[in-house]
Parts: structure tokens; C-alpha cells; sequence
């Protein structure tokens, strides 16, 4: 016997099917017409025609028979029962894969409207008096979370004063004064810290690696926190690579988006504020396939492959061949049958359209 219910486990589905099929009622409308058969046969044995005792006879068998493979199957399988209705699962991105959200964010603070992030710096030996106070910091969330209320903050500080100080706010943070910027500040000082004047001496680094955009085989890559890329990349370039940034409402994660743009390549931030989308110019960086500014179509083919989506638009000259590699998907443009940029980015360029989200241009 437990030779015969490993076989059936074997094949739990099919097990299920029929435990589904034949549920309740098969086994109850069984059991009646068993006991029926069976009194009739032990109670009005003499007086039935033997015809009558024959069909009584075979139905307690068939019957018993159903009953015990009802049985069976319950012992089997845990249930007669329907299978519970799946449980709803959140949605996905294009690629199939839920973004991840960060574990850690920069320590920061809100104050009145205003986020605030901690500065790199040394912390300001100072000292504040009482009647210096704007206010005391009321409530906190985890780090993995900016915080959003006028006095929140996303580290352990709640009761602690704060105070303004130069630029910034200060906050007594475990019995030291620490200095706390806007995010545009905290940005310039971390630029001012690393550029050392090299304008243009990471033309020749990785911006992304198309093939595994992961954490250490490039610059940057997918997932990676904003200010983590840009801490990356103020080791590299100066202020005066830096073009700008600009925030837009996108679709793609029901969230904003931010825009931040450099000498040669942008990158794309969701709402986790982790990149998602890296753009880069062939005019000044290739892709690790050696792709080169002016390269044609079939120079593409020659080193993705010939399984590609293409995307035109009409009159302008300009096109796209996007390629699926692993969960992320990579894409080369052209002008006038010439390549000129390529991004890597977690969604497909179908679902960047129906976001309304711009892309570069030669020359910007």
C-alpha cells in the first residue's frame, strides 16, 4: 500500500484534479446509496427477486469501492476540498522582476518641508544654546525610508534638538552636534571633495556594463542608490561635467522620477531613488562589446545577434534596436542609420514610451 500512495504522490497534480473533481456530494450521494443497497439486502433478503439482489449486491460493491478511493485520496492528498483561490501577487516591472528596495538610505531629516541629508564633513565642534533651538526632532522611521513629516527623521535621534548652522541644520546626534545639507548642497560638497579639476579623465572608464549591469563591473549600475552613483562618479569628474537634473512624473513605478545628467551620459532614478535607467553617448563612451560612435546596423547585429525589437519614429531619422539580456534589456540608437548612444535600463523601451519618458538626443 505505501508502494501505491508514493506513485500517487509522484504525480500530485493529477491527485488534485481528481480530488477536486469528485468532491462532497460524489461522496456523500456514495454513502447513501450504499446504505440503501446494503439494508435492502439485509433486511428484505428474502422477499427480493434475485435480478434485485444481484443489482443490490453490485451497487455496494461500486459504491464501496468509490467510498474507498474517496477516502484514499483524501488520505493522500490532505483534502477533498476545491484548492483555495491563488493569492493575489503585487505587480511586477516590465522585466518581471519587482524592484528592490534599498536597506540603507543617506541619514536624513525633515524640516519644515525640507529634507535635509548628513553631511561627509567632519562633525562642527560646536556649541548651541538652548534659545538657539528651531525645535526638537518628533518622530523617526527606518533607514530604508526618507522621512516625510516636518520633524522626522530616518535614524534614532527622536527628542534630540536641532538648530540651524551655516548653511545647514544641526542636529544632537549621541552628544555631537551633526551637520545635516540640502540634498543640492550635500551634492556640491561631495563634488568638491573628488573633482580635483579632472574634467574629461573618465572618458576611457565603463559607464555601465550592458552585459551584467551589477554592483562592481562598472561605474555604475541598475539599483545602485543616487547618491551612492554620484559619490562614484565625483571620484572621476569635476562640477563643470555636471549638466544638471530635472524631475518629471512617471508611470513606470507610480512615483517621481529624477533626471540627472553629465557630459556624455544621464542616469534615471525611481522612487526607491535607485537608477533604473543609464543613457550614455557613444561620442564619448562605448559599451564593453567596443561599440563606436558611427558604427552601422550591421556592426550591431554582429555583436548582439540578430534577436531584436525595433522601434522607429517616423520622419525623424531616428531608431532603436533593444535587446533582452537577462532581466534588463539594452538598446542602441541611430540617426540616420548611424549608432550614436545606447542605454541599459530594467524597462523595456515599449514601457518607457507608454511613461512618457524622454531620451536623449545627439548633441545634448
Amino acid at each position: 500500500m505505501s508502494n501505491v500512495i508514493g506513485v500517487v504522490l509522484m504525480f500530485g497534480g493529477i491527485g488534485e484534479v481528481l480530488v477536486n473533481l469528485i468532491s462532497y456530494p460524489a461522496l456523500i450521494g456514495s454513502i447513501l446509496i450504499f446504505a440503501i443497497s446494503l439494508f435492502f439486502l439485509t433486511a428484505k433478503r428474502k422477499t427480493l427477486k434475485k435480478e434485485v439482489r444481484v443489482l443490490l449486491i453490485v451497487l455496494v460493491i461500486i459504491t464501496a469501492i468509490v467510498i474507498g478511493f474517496i477516502v484514499f485520496l483524501v488520505f493522500a492528498f490532505g483534502s477533498n476540498h476545491p484548492p483555495a483561490p491563488p493569492v493575489p501577487q503585487p505587480p511586477t516591472t516590465n522585466s518581471g522582476v519587482e524592484p528592490a528596495r534599498p536597506n540603507a538610505l543617506v541619514p536624513s531629516i525633515m524640516i519644515e518641508g525640507t529634507l535635509y541629508l548628513m553631511s561627509q564633513k567632519e562633525k562642527p565642534a560646536i556649541e548651541i544654546a538652548e534659545s538657539e533651538y528651531l525645535g526638537f526632532i518628533t518622530s523617526t522611521v527606518r533607514l530604508s525610508e526618507w522621512p516625510t513629516e516636518n520633524g522626522q527623521a530616518n535614524i534614532d535621534v527622536e527628542g534630540a534638538p536641532y538648530a540651524e548652522y551655516g548653511n545647514g541644520i544641526v542636529v544632537l546626534w549621541n552628544g555631537e552636534w551633526t551637520l545635516f545639507l540640502t540634498e543640492q548642497d550635500r551634492l556640491l560638497e561631495v563634488a568638491a571633495d573628488g573633482s580635483s579639476g579632472q574634467t574629461g579623465t573618465y572618458g576611457d572608464l565603463l559607464i555601465i556594463d550592458e552585459f551584467e549591469p551589477i554592483e562592481g563591473n562598472a561605474l555604475v549600475f541598475l539599483g545602485m542608490l543616487r547618491l551612492d552613483a554620484w559619490d562614484a562618479l565625483m571620484a572621476h569628474i569635476s562640477q563643470d561635467d555636471v549638466q544638471g537634473g530635472n524631475a518629471f512624473y512617471s508611470s513606470i513605478d507610480d512615483g517621481y522620477h529624477n533626471a540627472h545628467e553629465f557630459e556624455g551620459f544621464s542616469y534615471n532614478t525611481d522612487k526607491n531613488d535607485a537608477l533604473y535607467i543609464v543613457t550614455v553617448n557613444l561620442e564619448r563612451y562605448q559599451p564593453t562589446s567596443g561599440l563606436r560612435l558611427g558604427d552601422t546596423f550591421a556592426r550591431v547585429i554582429e555583436l548582439y545577434g540578430s534577436d531584436y525589437t525595433e522601434y522607429t519614429e517616423d520622419g525623424s531619422g531616428f531608431s532603436k534596436y533593444e535587446y533582452i539580456i537577462g532581466n534588463h534589456f539594452f538598446t542602441v540608437s541611430f540617426v540616420d542609420g548611424t549608432a550614436y548612444a545606447w542605454r541599459v535600463s530594467s524597462h523595456s523601451e515599449q514601457a518607457l514610451r507608454d511613461a512618457f519618458i524622454d531620451n536623449i538626443r545627439p548633441g545634448n
